[in-house]
């Protein structure tokens, strides 16, 4: 855990040497994949740290776009969000372009991303364009005459000081106050939508942390239960609508005529908001009964009481079938599902872990920007030697050829050698992944052989048992062929030329399968005193030699 806030140190530090200097090593050492994972996790708890500070402490940030003179610290700060946004939204591109739509958007982590960096940066646009439609309102309406007296309008966020608190914020008396009104009014000011925007887009921005969860094995552990049983409940989710789709037309149709007596059945959607409440016991034990003001809205009554009593009755049955059905019989359903998956989980916790981890370890080996954002769209030492190059060649490939132009190439090696350290770091992170798919078989193979050690008795009489079958069925084949090599035999009438050499033919044929069958007891007497003698105690000799056999890789 110490390794974020070190590399939250060291890590800008060392691109920004990069990006000023352009030097080799340190570009190696950064697109190292630990060194790719730490750089990526620091970057983005400092870019969640920044986004959560921009809303809830540092509002006043960007309420001085609009109330006062903006200042340096406000444009440095809105400028580095936007650079972490673009900086984020510009890798998320660059893995579009590298995968393709469909693979990029196989993986649930990258819609993810989508969505919460275009929430993101619709609010801080909207932050930011709302300041500044503000700010050209208050100018216009900064001073006005009232009874002859200079009168100052103000904002009330302009008096906000995040030192006094809310509370005395609130309590401030202002007379001359104003409130912006967002035309048209049935659509939404941008101010909410802001809000709404980042709302869900920080949910979405802290959920993405447990992309990072697999490193370690007891939250790696936690993550993949978790997600298999949000899986469950989806898959039973279907079964719930069902269930409160039923129940609510048939209670809504019972209560239609007295809409004006009941407070909880009043309407379709207040029934099945009520009934989604009441499955998980929120809802009131009373929520049938009528109310003794008001009259049915259409009906030929001619005894109120009973009909209001029939259907309080009617009521009670359908809301008791409903509760009984949704919380008794199908959240024990669902529980007992989600237990059963996560004891699964639970027996094969190891291998389900290594293979999370895996993906995670796969994310962070393939190549990319060795720069975390907001590093990677800053033009470094590197790309503008690239991009001069490119204009000096383009120049001297167009300049006419009459001319002695005595030009010296220094790039050109450059280029040539980091062309040739690109494919030397391409071999490289092969050997790796194939060095990593080995080991991990032997292990899972070595891990069997340990689980099976156990019962191997069982296992051999198993053995012993398929050898007899098939040696059984061997001898019934022969036993045909014999016959059919006599039936042949029997039932020759034609030349004697023909027939000895039929008979030749069939008595050559019998005496393979004889030989052939000979050999078959011999090998079924070696089996025998094999099995006979893998039965009798002995020293676990074979474990250590398998043990001494499997190679060992160094990563």
């Amino acid at each position: 855990m110490l390794s974020i806030p070190i590399g939250m140190i060291f890590i800008p530090i060392l691109s920004i040497i990069y990006l000023f200097t352009g030097y080799y090593k340190i570009e190696q050492f950064l697109d190292t994949p630990i060194m790719r994972f730490l750089s990526y996790t620091t970057s983005y708890v400092s870019f969640l740290l920044l986004m959560v500070n921009s809303k809830l402490t540092m509002t006043r940030q960007w309420s001085q776009i609009a109330c006062s003179e903006i200042e340096l610290t406000t444009i440095i700060f809105i400028t580095i969000v936007f650079l972490w946004l673009i900086g984020m939204i510009w890798e998320e591109t660059k893995q579009l372009y590298e995968a393709g739509a469909v693979n990029y958007f196989s993986s649930i982590w990258n819609i993810v991303d989508s969505c919460m960096l275009s929430l993101l940066l619709c609010s801080a646009i909207l932050d930011l364009v709302v300041g500044l439609k503000l700010k050209i309102i208050v100018q216009e309406r900064h001073t006005t005459v009232i009874n002859a007296v200079n009168v100052t309008y103000s904002l009330p966020i302009c008096d906000y000081n995040p030192y006094s608190g809310i509370g005395a914020f609130c309590n401030i008396h202002r007379d001359y106050d104003f409130i912006v009104e967002w035309n048209p009014v049935w659509i939404p000011d941008p101010e909410m939508l802001s809000d709404i925007c980042f709302s869900i887009g920080i949910v979405l921005s802290v959920s993405r942390i447990a992309f990072l969860m697999p490193c370690n094995e007891t939250f790696g552990t936690m993550l993949v239960s978790f997600y298999r049983t949000l899986m469950d409940l989806f898959k039973l989710c279907g079964m719930f609508g069902l269930v409160i789709l039923a129940f609510t037309c048939g209670i809504a149709a019972l209560y239609d005529a007295m809409q004006c007596q009941s407070e909880a059945f009043g309407s379709p959607g207040g029934t099945m908001g009520y009934l989604v409440w009441g499955m998980f016991g929120m809802g009131e034990s009373n929520a049938p009964d009528l109310k003794d003001n008001g009259a049915p809205l259409h009906s030929i009554v001619n005894n109120m009481e009973a009909k209001k009593d029939t259907i309080v009755a009617f009521g009670y049955a359908l809301y008791g079938t409903f509760i009984f059905a949704s919380t008794i019989v199908l959240m024990n359903l669902l529980i007992a599902v989600m237990a059963n998956t996560f004891q699964e989980i639970q027996d094969e916790q190891e291998s389900e872990w290594k293979f999370s981890r895996t993906e995670l370890w796969l994310t962070f080996i393939e190549g990319g920007c060795p720069l975390p954002p907001p590093f990677n769209i800053l033009p470094g030492a590197k790309q503008v030697k690239t991009i001069c190059h490119k204009i000096f060649k383009f120049c001297y490939d167009n300049c006419p050829k009459d001319k002695d132009v005595s030009v010296i190439m220094d790039n050109t090696d450059d280029v040539k050698r980091m062309d040739d350290n690109e494919s030397l770091n391409y071999v490289e992170r092969k050997h790796v992944l194939t060095a990593l798919v080995r080991r991990y078989i032997v292990q899972s193979t070595k891990e069997k052989l340990e689980d099976n050690e156990a019962g191997s008795d069982d296992v051999m009489r198993r053995l012993i048992e398929n050898m007899g079958s098939k040696l059984v069925k061997k001898i019934e084949e022969l036993r045909n062929n014999i016959n059919a090599v006599e039936g042949d035999v029997n039932n020759v009438n034609s030349r004697e030329v023909e027939i000895r050499k039929v008979q030749e033919e069939q008595t050559k044929l019998a005496e393979s399968q004889i030989q052939m069958a000979k050999q078959i007891q011999i090998q079924i007497d070696q089996l025998a005193i094999v099995v006979k003698k893998a039965l009798e105690p002995s020293a676990p000799v074979a474990a250590e030699s398998d043990d001494n056999f499997i190679p060992k890789t160094k990563i």
